[in-house]
């Protein structure tokens, strides 16, 4: 969003909370994660950055890379043993 011009500004307490969710609300969250993507994708291809916004470009890059690592880490878990880290 801030890509566009948009102000972003974060609930960074609310970042620690791990909801529960259930596979339909996972899967709508995995389809909004897809269409972020898709937004992005097309932003970027025609897009000019200036130093700001690239140093913004990348940061998030790599900050979403570490947290998809994450994902696939804990994908790899038990849900049990997920559960009884909460």
């Amino acid at each position: 969003r801030s890509l566009r011009g948009e102000k972003v500004s974060g609930e960074w307490t609310k970042s620690w909370v791990v909801p529960d969710r259930t596979e339909e609300e996972w899967s709508q969250m995995r389809g909004g994660l897809r269409q972020r993507f898709e937004e992005l994708n097309a932003l970027i291809q025609d897009f000019e950055p200036n130093q700001e916004q690239l140093t913004y470009l990348l940061a998030n890059l790599c900050h979403a890379s570490f947290h998809l690592g994450a994902i696939r880490q804990l994908m790899k878990l038990d849900p049990a043993t997920l559960s009884s880290n909460r």
